[in-house]
């Protein structure tokens, strides 16, 4: 009884000796630094019609604002309106950390005015800053194109430089283990190459514009899929027919949490499968239903009237596929 005591506390020391082995690691390599994500091959211009297109990406696709913007600022805000991406939103996510939306406009030290184009492509992109680290949760922005980058930027240097600092993320010692393992996808490069949607630009709506829009900038199925990672990105399963693992927290009550739903036409669990054209319009102009939601539909309703046809195209040729997500906000487990 004695040897099996003993035996059971020298495992208990090992397993102590390594946990702290490895919490002393990732404290101490924190942030980690990717200097050698490439910088892609983006230059702004003053184009009026480029940065015309920045703008409506920003405020409307990818809906940068969302993030980057003042949340009540943001909730306050109509169709039509434009709320400067000032940064300073923050994220209180527990013993993870407190992670804060970095200013967008282009004030020389509170801003994006020290990065170069390439380097802000790159942020944007890969979710690498100009240092190397991380820009934590950068995942959301989807893949796009080169245009449509190019654009961004333009949009971006365009704006008024706003002097507003916003203070470094604070990651607790449980954030900087996982983000360095299992939750290593929000603060490692990203690769989009392997599922980038063919480019196709904004005009007459069609099913291949809905595509890039759900697929790329608009990063309908960045929530509304279910995926892996394990050093790179996996999509599993059939492409937005909803998010049942990774459920978002409600900002304004953590006692709930919502589920991204199926948006495959499937008859039996398809969230939208019922609706009409109008309906699926009238859903992206009508706002949000519950204050905490994790959709940007304050940017959404800034979609123009075609682009809304086209990502309404493509949902309804997804194949339909059986997946039952649940009731979208429930109580948290």
């Amino acid at each position: 009884m004695k040897t099996v005591l003993k035996l059971l506390g020298a495992l208990l020391a090992l397993a102590v000796i390594g946990v702290a082995a490895l919490l002393v690691t990732c404290s101490l390599t924190w942030p980690p630094r990717f200097p050698e994500t490439p910088l892609p091959d983006i230059r702004a211009t003053d184009d009026p019609a480029v940065v015309a297109r920045g703008r409506y990406i920003v405020h409307a696709l990818a809906h940068c604002s969302a993030c980057h913007a003042p949340m009540d600022a943001y909730l306050a805000s109509k169709p039509g309106d434009e709320v400067t991406p000032i940064g300073g939103r923050e994220w209180k996510m527990g013993p993870l950390g407190t992670i804060r939306a970095s200013n967008l406009t282009p004030h020389p030290t509170t801003g994006i005015g020290d990065y170069s184009d390439a380097e802000l492509a790159r942020a944007i992109r890969h979710g690498v800053k100009r240092n190397g680290e991380p820009a934590l949760f950068m995942y959301v922005t989807g893949a796009s194109s080169d245009e449509d980058l190019t654009a961004v930027v333009s949009y971006l240097r365009s704006l008024p430089p706003v002097d507003n600092a916003v203070a470094p993320h604070e990651i607790g010692l449980l954030g900087r283990v996982l983000f360095q393992g299992p939750m290593g996808f929000f603060a490692a490069p990203h690769d989009y190459s392997a599922f980038a949607p063919p480019f196709v630009r904004e005009g007459a709506a069609s099913l291949e514009r809905g595509r890039y829009l759900a697929e790329g900038p608009a990063a309908c199925a960045g929530c509304h899929s279910d995926f892996t990672y394990d050093g790179a990105l996996a999509f599993t399963g059939q492409l937005l027919s909803g998010n049942a693992a990774t459920p978002i927290p409600d900002e304004t009550d953590p006692s709930f949490e919502f589920y991204a739903p199926n948006l495959t036409p499937d008859p039996e669990t398809g969230h939208i499968t019922a609706w009409t054209q109008e309906q699926f319009t009238a859903r992206m102009r009508g706002g949000r239903v519950h204050v905490g939601s994790p959709m940007p539909w304050e940017s959404y309703a800034n979609l123009t009237d075609a682009d809304v046809e086209s990502i309404w195209l493509y949902l309804r040729s997804l194949p339909p596929t059986v997946k039952r997500v649940g009731e979208i906000r429930r109580p948290a487990e």
